[in-house]
C-alpha cells in the first residue's frame, strides 16, 4: 500500500522540497535548453524560498530580528524541523 502525503504547495516546507528537487534535476539534465529552464524555476523557487525563510525567522525573533541581521548575531533558538517520520515520507505537490 502506498501512502501520499499532501503538503500546502506555498508552505515553506514545499518550497524546500521543490528548490531540492529543481536542483537535482539540474544536475542531472544534459540538454542546454531545458539547464536554461530548470535554473530560471530553480532562481524563483529560492527567491520565493528566501523570503518565506526570512519570515519564519521575523515571526520567530519579532523585534530582535533586524538587529540580527545587521549584527551577524548566531542564532540562541532553533526551528524545530520535521521529525524523522515525517522527513522519510515523500510529499505530494
Amino acid at each position: 500500500m502506498t501512502h501520499s502525503r499532501h503538503i500546502d504547495s506555498t508552505s515553506l516546507q514545499a518550497y524546500r522540497y521543490r528548490v531540492h528537487l529543481l536542483a537535482r534535476e539540474l544536475w542531472q539534465e544534459k540538454n542546454p535548453l531545458k539547464r536554461l529552464n530548470i535554473s530560471l524555476q530553480l532562481a524563483d523557487a529560492t527567491t520565493h524560498l528566501a523570503r518565506l525563510e526570512a519570515e519564519t525567522l521575523q515571526e520567530q525573533y519579532g523585534e530582535d530580528f533586524e538587529r540580527i541581521l545587521q549584527n551577524g548575531e548566531k542564532l540562541k533558538k532553533t526551528i524545530p524541523q520535521e521529525n524523522s517520520y515525517e522527513k522519510s515520507k515523500s510529499p505530494s505537490l
